[in-house]
């Protein structure tokens, strides 16, 4: 584990952030989303749903193909390096222009150093 020192000798954590949230690829009803975050090596960071919107009866939202609703929450483990990556796929559920989705994700808790910001990420399709 990587540590900071002050003059002081308090120790100084690496924040856990979202390091971006990158569209990926899109179809009629989809949009990719290619998500890095950063914090401190080893930590095991939880996220939850904290928004899900949406204007259709079959919308779906995945995380490396898991689907996902309002309150879910999973966990990933930062490698060496203080880094994961995830993709996230909105589904409108339908290519009828007017529909859409919107998902917040949000950083809940981390077990090495704080939460930082930006601790959300905005998914969304409208067709």
């Amino acid at each position: 584990m990587l540590r900071r020192y002050r003059s002081g000798g308090a120790l100084i954590f690496i924040q856990t952030i979202f390091a971006s949230n990158t569209p990926a690829g899109s179809t009629a009803q989809t949009q990719t989303y290619n998500t890095a975050i950063t914090g401190e090596p080893g930590s095991v960071v939880t996220f939850e749903v904290t928004t899900y919107t949406h204007s259709y009866g079959s919308p779906n939202y995945t995380v490396d193909g898991v689907t996902h609703v309002l309150s879910d929450t999973f966990t990933r483990t930062l490698d060496g390096s203080g880094n994961a990556s995830f993709v996230q796929v909105v589904d409108v559920g339908t290519s009828t222009p007017g529909n859409g989705i919107d998902v917040i994700l949000t950083i809940t808790n981390t077990t090495i150093g704080p939460i930082g910001l930006p601790d959300t990420t905005n998914c969304s399709k409208t067709t």
